[in-house]
């Protein structure tokens, strides 16, 4: 973990300045190949052979997986940052986003080998009102340098992945260093 709490330093600077590139610049793009079968994931409705490329994106326990473009994960760190409610608070603290605990796993949510997670969560304007939401930015290290391999979103259930307790989340959960809040 010790690499990787490097890289949480700038990914909590990038929460502090709403700047998604580091995001965007760390994209490992996968690609999948489409049977024109499925029933799950981003090939639903593609012929076969049509081949698709992005980052993994899903929801959090749901079949919900798609790839995204580098630029829409971008998008989407800096608007979970930018929309957050700084007035509100739970038990969880402020509705100011950031970037809260890490964790790692020898599997990844969407495969990859060994995952390292920076789990980030805010308070954000909702359908039923305010809700606390987080977003599980995925690393891996390709023996280079630390690369973004998927994010998981989650509205609902996202307290999994606010404690220590979730064995089908991570094997290794901390509480993310003070950087910047």
């Amino acid at each position: 973990m010790t690499g990787f709490r490097a890289l949480a330093g700038k990914i909590a600077i990038a929460v502090h300045n709403i700047d998604g590139s580091l995001v965007e610049d760390r994209a490992m793009i996968s690609e999948q190949t489409c049977s024109g079968g499925e029933e799950l994931g981003p090939c639903v409705g593609q012929p076969e052979g049509t081949v698709l490329e992005g980052v993994w994106k899903g929801l959090w326990r749901s079949d919900f997986a798609e790839l995204a473009q580098p630029e829409e994960i971008g998008s989407g760190f800096e608007s979970l940052v930018a929309s957050a409610e700084a007035g509100k608070s739970d038990g969880f603290g402020a509705g100011t986003t950031v970037l809260y605990a890490l964790a790692s796993s020898r599997r990844g949510i969407f495969g990859g080998g060994d995952a390292y997670y920076a789990i980030l969560t805010g308070i954000l304007p909702g359908a039923g009102g305010s809700e606390r939401r987080i977003a599980v930015y995925q690393f891996t290290f390709d023996g280079e340098r630390w690369r973004l391999y998927g994010v998981i979103e989650a509205g609902a259930l996202y307290e999994e992945w606010l404690s220590a307790g979730c064995g089908d989340c991570y094997e290794h959960w901390e509480l993310a260093p003070t950087i910047v809040r």
